[in-house]
């Protein structure tokens, strides 16, 4: 997997992200999907995505917030590199919220909650997953792992934020971008 970010999780950004996850300002989207899809077009500017998806809430998360906001940011990423956007991943099983863990707990806390959703098909596709912030890696190593194993090429990963907090997912750190 390759990994890119837009921003350091602190400051102004920080409180832009907590308002929109957690203080209804849905149309925070259309900026952190904006500015997501340029990333993205200047990161990876050599590949071909196949399609867009995202890191999937859970439905406590869902119902507390009313929206995906990984669903609405991948969304709009895919409309701005005209790449299809579909939902391969699902949260199969519910588990603490991640941000309230430490880093070895998130590894273990996501293993086995995420699965591909029936009837996705991606064999031989590259994909970009998108995220809202990446704390650990965890989670988009875990997405990755599952697309992988499930027959996807290539699987590329962007996150609107990224914290300083890195555990080692060689898979992810090594292939991670300048920011």
């Amino acid at each position: 997997s390759h990994i890119t970010g837009v921003f350091y999780y602190d400051g102004l950004i920080r409180w832009k992200l907590l308002s929109f996850k957690f203080g209804g300002k849905k149309e925070l989207y259309k900026f952190f999907g904006d500015t997501l899809s340029e990333k993205v077009a200047v990161t990876f500017s050599d590949v071909d995505f196949d399609t867009v998806t995202f890191v999937p809430s859970s439905s406590d998360s869902l119902k507390e917030r009313g929206f995906d906001q990984c669903k609405l940011i991948s969304e709009r990423v895919a409309e701005k590199l005209f790449v299809k956007h579909e939902v391969l991943l699902i949260k199969s099983k519910e588990t603490p919220k991640q941000h309230k863990l430490s880093a070895e707990e998130r590894i273990t806390n996501i293993k086995g909650s995420l699965s591909l959703r029936k009837g996705a098909d991606i064999k031989g596709k590259t994909i970009l997953i998108c995220d809202d912030i990446k704390t650990t890696g965890a989670t988009l190593k875990e997405c990755s792992d599952i697309l992988i194993a499930s027959g996807a090429k290539d699987v590329y990963c962007a996150a609107v934020a990224v914290t300083g907090n890195l555990v080692s997912c060689p898979a992810l750190d090594k292939e991670e971008k300048n920011i």
